[in-house]
């Protein structure tokens, strides 16, 4: 496709778009950010893949967190296959290409999910002190 893509275990996931007015879920491959909503729209994923990329469409990825791991390797899966410069799919991704992946300087980064409850247990001393009393107890 536009990118080489390598099955890595690396698999980073943003809410991002070239335009303010885009903000969908999308996966990050070095300087490339791969539009999951389009290709969505441009009817790429079937099965689980399909209703893992319909849960991360949103504007936070807590729906595809919320769908548990085979969701996510699902989506993880196709995508992979969809970046393939060699894959099944690769001449019918290639008219659209513009469609789906983007220069990462032109998007803007968002915060990928809702944080509901949050708890740091640094906030108070005596929590950060055990902690630090754990990883190194010669400082007792």
């Amino acid at each position: 496709m536009v990118t080489r893509h390598s099955q890595s275990k690396t698999f980073r996931w943003a809410c991002s778009g070239p335009r303010k007015a885009l903000r969908a879920a999308a996966w990050r491959s070095g300087d490339r950010i791969f539009d999951i909503a389009s290709a969505l729209e441009a009817d790429l994923f079937t099965g689980a893949a399909r209703d893992a990329a319909e849960a991360a469409s949103g504007r936070s990825l807590n729906p595809l967190l919320e769908a548990g791991h085979a969701a996510r390797q699902a989506l993880r899966r196709r995508v992979g296959e969809i970046l393939d410069a060699k894959g099944a799919d690769a001449a019918k991704i290639q008219t659209i290409a513009n469609r789906l992946v983007h220069d990462s300087a032109r998007c803007t980064l968002h915060l990928p999910a809702r944080v509901g409850d949050f708890t740091d247990f640094f906030a108070g001393i005596h929590h950060a002190y055990t902690a630090g009393t754990i990883s190194r107890p010669e400082n007792r």
